[in-house]
């Protein structure tokens, strides 16, 4: 993937730092700068007073978006505990029982779907060992889920499912050196290894998935063959193991480009050199098993398939290859259970980079070089593409976008190709425009334009309610990056976090579920001290925070 001058669609809810690159634009958009209002209620600070050197290092909001549950060094500079707190302000709680010496809580935590509980990692009991724990979300007693480790193995990573009753792990649990998949009820009990015995050499990778229901966790490992990796599937709470993929040619390997489930859970979407090796093509299969499809059409020699997306409605996959053309890569759909294959881009208009498929499952938006980087929109079925933007000028193109969750309107940055080089900071050049655009096409409206050399845009984040965009810039102050937000649609800014000290920043930031609020990290009051803090967006909410907002 090449980092250096494209970049991926942004998740909708949580602004991500990405590249800084500016754009020059008309001085006709300066005025839009003055039209920033204050937001009506002051930003709260979650976390408790800070040690000196301590900072947030993890931050997440739960489901209900009623609680944020965050990993600092609060108390101790350089010992992380896991602390919680309401989302409109109060006394956080602890939530990890006091930790042996040299002991963390790793940032790596998850909060159950009905926001009751969080599960954490942490070498809580024993300095180096990692062991995976659950606790109320409230406070309370932290039970131990898995089972003793040997004395050099430790746990990886883990999953809770979407209904809240399970969490499955991989670890060096029963050996050393073999990691495992191992499954547990989120309040303790009977640990139930998922996997069949292992190769000598063999691991479970770090990358599984669960089924929307709950009852089938999919996973990837070297199982059969030492470094031969292929994908399985077994019920979550133990039983039979079916190998999902076709058997393989003598070197091939599964899983080259990933894999994933469609969203109902019903198959198997992955990569791999299932029929020739070296050649990477794209296979789709049931979930319990059964004769996988190849989805691609014919590849070209060199060619290779190297993402895919499944539609939000499971009916069908859109992938990106150099299907036809070697070292061009264009962009493609087809049926889930396998099909004709549908060419979606524009031979006319260059190379594919990126895409997003919007979320009634109608319309993909893909980023396309044709002399420079532009956006289009086309049929998820195929058709008539649309080029989203009147042709800027050639010292323009668009950077990063962003697709609204009520598949409406594309969200997305500009830069320049031709305008000064890093920031005033001296990092990468931001991305000096931020534009909103029908995604069938129309009129691209302004959202944020006109900033001074060296500054612009660092990152956004749409909305889930899809009404407003969230950005942090530096858009009154040069080399200080602020918090804004904008209706999506374009209108009067407002400014969300506080006045900064000097040298302080937003470093990033998240919506709550709900849209109500948005909970981001800066070191707003101290310099190099990294806190947390949420803020009212105006949309409506079912809490009151604690300077009286709802």
């Amino acid at each position: 993937m090449n980092t250096a001058h494209h970049h991926a669609a942004a998740p909708a809810a949580e602004i991500r730092r990405h590249p800084r690159q500016p754009v020059l634009l008309s001085g006709a958009f300066l005025m839009l700068l003055s039209c920033v209002t204050l937001a009506a209620d002051p930003p709260i600070k979650l976390n408790g007073p800070m040690v000196a050197g301590g900072r947030i290092v993890a931050r997440q909001v739960s489901a209900d978006g009623r609680t944020v549950v965050y990993v600092a060094d609060q108390d101790v500079d350089d010992i992380f505990e896991m602390y919680s707190v309401p989302i409109g302000g109060g006394v956080p709680t602890r939530l990890n029982p006091p930790l042996v010496n040299g002991g963390d809580v790793r940032t790596d935590f998850r909060i159950t779907p009905d926001g009751r509980t969080v599960v954490y990692l942490a070498d809580q009991n024993a300095n180096g060992v990692d062991e995976l724990f659950s606790v109320p979300i409230g406070g309370g007693t932290a039970i131990k889920l898995n089972k003793p480790i040997p004395s050099a193995g430790g746990l990886f990573s883990f999953d809770v499912s979407p209904d809240g009753a399970r969490v499955v792990y991989t670890g060096e649990q029963d050996r050393d050196g073999v990691g495992e998949l191992y499954s547990v009820s989120v309040n303790g009990g009977t640990v139930t290894k998922l996997n069949r015995a292992m190769p000598s050499g063999g691991n479970i990778l770090n990358r599984r998935f669960i089924t929307p229901d709950s009852r089938r966790v999919v996973y990837w490992a070297d199982q059969d063959t030492d470094n031969v990796n292929e994908i399985y599937s077994v019920p979550i709470e133990g039983g039979t193991v079916t190998k999902l993929n076709a058997p393989l040619p003598a070197g091939g390997d599964i899983g080259t480009f990933g894999f994933g489930l469609s969203p109902d859970g019903s198959r198997v979407i992955y990569t791999g050199e299932q029929t020739t090796n070296n050649v990477i093509e794209l296979y789709s299969v049931p979930i319990a098993g059964g004769m996988p499809s190849k989805l691609n059409g014919p590849l070209v020699s060199g060619g290779a398939v190297t993402s895919f997306q499944v539609s939000p409605d499971s009916t069908r996959v859109v992938y990106r290859a150099d299907q036809e053309t070697n070292d061009l890569s264009e962009l493609y759909s087809v049926p889930i259970g396998g099909g004709s294959a549908t060419k979606l881009s524009d031979p006319g208009f260059g190379a594919l980079f990126y895409f997003a498929i919007s979320a009634d499952s109608s319309t993909v938006v893909y980023q396309s070089d044709v002399d420079i980087d532009e956006l289009f929109s086309v049929a998820i079925d195929g058709g008539l593409v649309t080029r989203l933007i009147a042709p800027p000028s050639l010292t323009d193109e668009v950077s990063f976008f962003a697709l609204s969750n009520n598949g409406s309107r594309v969200v997305y940055t500009t830069r320049s190709l031709a305008g000064p080089g890093a920031s005033v900071n001296g990092d990468s050049p931001p991305d000096n425009g931020l534009f909103s655009v029908p995604i069938h096409g129309g009129a691209a409206v302004p959202l944020a334009v006109g900033f001074a050399t060296g500054s612009g845009v660092k990152e956004f984040a749409v909305s889930p309610n899809s009404h407003l965009v969230a950005y942090a810039a530096d858009q009154d102050f040069v080399g200080v990056i602020e918090l804004y937000q904008v209706p999506i649609s374009g209108g009067t800014r407002e400014k969300l976090s506080a006045p900064m000290v000097s040298g302080g920043d937003v470093s990033d930031a998240r919506f709550s579920p709900d849209s109500s609020a948005v909970v981001y990290r800066a070191d707003q009051d101290t310099d190099e001290t990294l806190e947390l803090y949420s803020v009212a967006t105006g949309e409506p909410s079912d809490f009151l925070f604690a300077n009286g907002f709802e």
